[in-house]
């Protein structure tokens, strides 16, 4: 069957993808979906790869070995590490069980640091379990419509005049982070 999907003006078959990250030390199984950074959002394109994978392998090293290997469109932009793929009756893997798994919600941030906030969406935008302040967003996973989101993020926490090319300028997230840490003092300041 031909799976052929377009991710942002692509078009290529998802199982290419699959075979060589079933190769990788660590990964038992791996499926290659396209699907949008917010599923709810119906009216916007799919515009993200997402891999969902058993295995121990780190989502890092998952990155790294692809990105070495596959032009950047092909590279999953979220990975999703699961105990066990769910599959149909006829034993094929259940697609639409993978997009309900994932969940159209960001995580619930409400007793978070703008610190957490940002790291937390981060991990969620990419997958990337360990995200960390001196992680660079497009070096682990980020992408021109997850950079989009997060800087709807970084507006909430009250950074209003941020653009996207804050985002792409950011060597690292606590450049993000401390801009918005800043902002956030000056206003207690002020009140």
């Amino acid at each position: 069957i031909d799976r052929q999907v377009k991710v942002r003006g692509y078009r290529f078959d998802p199982c290419e993808i699959e075979d060589l990250i079933c190769q990788i030390e660590g990964v038992d199984e791996a499926v290659v979906v396209a699907d949008r950074h917010v599923p709810e959002d119906e009216d916007s394109e799919v515009d993200a790869l997402l891999c969902y994978f058993q295995g121990e392998v780190q989502t890092r090293t998952l990155r790294e070995c692809l990105n070495s290997q596959l032009p950047h469109y092909k590279v999953p932009s979220v990975f999703k590490r699961l105990v066990r793929l769910p599959y149909t009756k006829n034993g094929k893997v259940d697609r639409n069980a993978l997009q309900n798994l994932r969940g159209a919600k960001e995580p619930d941030t409400n007793d978070l640091s703008p610190r957490e906030e940002i790291l937390s969406l981060v991990c969620h935008l990419t997958g990337t379990e360990d995200a960390a302040e001196e992680d660079n967003f497009f070096d682990i996973g980020g992408d021109s419509a997850s950079a989009i989101i997060l800087l709807k993020k970084l507006k909430e926490l009250g950074w209003t005049t941020a653009g996207v090319r804050d985002v792409i300028r950011a060597e690292q997230l606590k450049d993000l982070i401390s801009e918005v840490e800043r902002l956030e003092e000056t206003t207690r300041c002020v009140v």
